[in-house]
């Protein structure tokens, strides 16, 4: 089994201390079923760059800044709703266009 320790901080990649790791480890490590193994380990990152084209009709009603915080919201390791291993596909994001 891995457990993946990713520490509740501001940085846009956070990483636990090695300490950290350890602590957890041994945390766990008696509770672990016989037969099975263990690994307490730091998240990977992967840089996804985004690019979207947007029409509008009426620029006026149209809010790009509002746009940004809910694309970063949605897509945030933060949001309680949506985690690490969610895919990222169209359709994640046409559900944020549809609320703005």
């Amino acid at each position: 089994m891995s457990v993946v320790i990713i520490p509740k901080t501001g940085d846009a990649m956070p990483l636990p201390e090695y300490s950290f790791l350890s602590k957890v480890r041994d945390y766990l490590e008696p509770s672990r079923i016989i037969g099975t193994s263990l690994e307490v380990i730091t998240p990977s990152y992967i840089w996804m760059d985004v690019y979207i084209k947007i029409n509008v009709k009426d620029r006026r009603s149209f809010n790009v800044k509002k746009l940004e915080r809910e694309l970063l919201k949605r897509f945030s390791i933060d949001d309680d709703d949506h985690g690490i291993g969610d895919d990222v596909d169209e359709t994640n994001f046409l559900s944020v266009f549809v609320r703005i």
